[in-house]
């Protein structure tokens, strides 16, 4: 560039996503993780204080330091092989929000928080992405797969639409997440 060469990076930084040579997203993956210990180091201060107890504080607390880190592109990284370190991380979050003991299963962990389990809140992510973008030329063609493979059926209940995903019921998150979707009032 202008005359001289630029420094090989192994691991570039792109739009804050550490890249590397097979798309495993382990660097970057592992920083996330370091990021979202620290936050949980401060909620479980705020846990343990007698003024940030209440469950509605530390539900807000987690969504806005935890979930908006891990949250970040996680529609690019979610097929990788090292997602694991955000979700331990997210579980532990978890935990603190419930206020449940640390042998509770992790599948009911999302239950006792009051928030959408990890695999759903990607995938819900990725479809706004991809609604997001209508004149893609892969666009119908992705709905289509994407909502045939996941999605079971859908039913409607009290004007809210609810999928059945593999035996668990939850609210779509895409009618109340993405930005397209929201409605005017």
């Amino acid at each position: 560039m202008n005359g001289q060469r630029l420094a090989f990076n192994p691991e570039p930084v792109y739009l804050r996503v550490m890249l590397d040579r097979t798309l495993s997203f382990k660097a970057h993956l592992q920083k996330t993780s370091a990021k979202l210990k620290n936050r949980n180091n401060l909620l479980s201060k705020l846990a343990g204080t007698t003024w940030g107890t209440q469950a509605s504080t530390l539900h807000t607390a987690a969504m806005s330091l935890c979930y908006s880190v891990a949250e970040y592109c996680c529609h690019v990284r979610s097929r990788s092989s090292h997602v694991g370190l955000v979700d331990s991380q997210l579980n532990n979050a978890m935990h603190l929000v419930s206020g449940c003991v640390w042998p509770t299963q992790t599948p009911w962990l999302p239950v006792l928080a009051i928030i959408a389990p990890l695999a759903l809140r990607r995938r819900d992510k990725l479809l706004c992405n991809i609604e997001a973008h209508p004149n893609w030329p892969l666009y119908s063609k992705l709905l289509v797969e994407l909502n045939e493979t996941k999605i079971k059926y859908e039913v409607k209940k009290d004007k809210k639409t609810v999928r059945q995903f593999k035996g668990h019921t939850e609210p779509c998150m895409v009618s109340n997440m993405c930005p397209n979707n929201k409605k005017e009032s």
